[in-house]
């Protein structure tokens, strides 16, 4: 989300900066300015809304639909249930990971490496308010677990 965040802003960073540079400041000084209408819909239909936007910016809007369709992982949050390390970590993170799954068997758990821990992370949350949300419902069985940005299977995955 961030990186499209970054390429929409540099897009039209440099969209405005040729549009700039492409006005000559001496020539507009004796030309009146074009008059500009607001136009308005003589209905509105709010259930729906549609946005006007110009080609490029509609060519750039496909482009990232399709990048996140292609990727198998995008940035989201997940709740850090457990980490511990040494001898005998992977195996009680296979533990933590059958008990959630015991009790809350519809959400996706991973036992993770994490270097130098083992971990149990469960969610594919794209938001952290989802993640808190869900933190909040499995905090009495999991009082020590917080919420945790991390790469979380894309919801666009085939």
């Amino acid at each position: 989300m961030p990186t499209r965040l970054l390429l929409l802003s540099q897009f039209l960073l440099a969209s405005f900066t040729i549009c700039a540079q492409e006005i000559d400041p001496v020539a507009n000084q004796t030309e009146s300015a074009p008059d500009l209408q607001l136009v308005t819909p003589s209905y509105i239909d709010s259930t729906t809304s549609t946005l006007i936007v110009s080609e490029e910016v509609s060519q750039y809007l496909i482009l990232m639909d399709y990048v996140d369709k292609v990727s198998q992982n995008i940035e989201g949050f997940r709740i850090q249930l457990f980490s511990n390390s040494g001898p005998g970590a992977r195996e009680k993170s296979y533990e933590a990971q059958t008990d959630f799954l015991k009790l809350y068997p519809r959400y996706p758990s991973y036992a993770l490496w994490n270097s130098p821990n083992w971990v149990l992370r469960v969610g594919n949350y794209r938001s952290r308010l989802e993640a808190v949300s869900f933190r909040d419902e499995i905090k009495d069985s999991y009082p020590a677990s917080f919420v945790i940005r991390d790469n979380i299977a894309s919801p666009f995955k085939k």
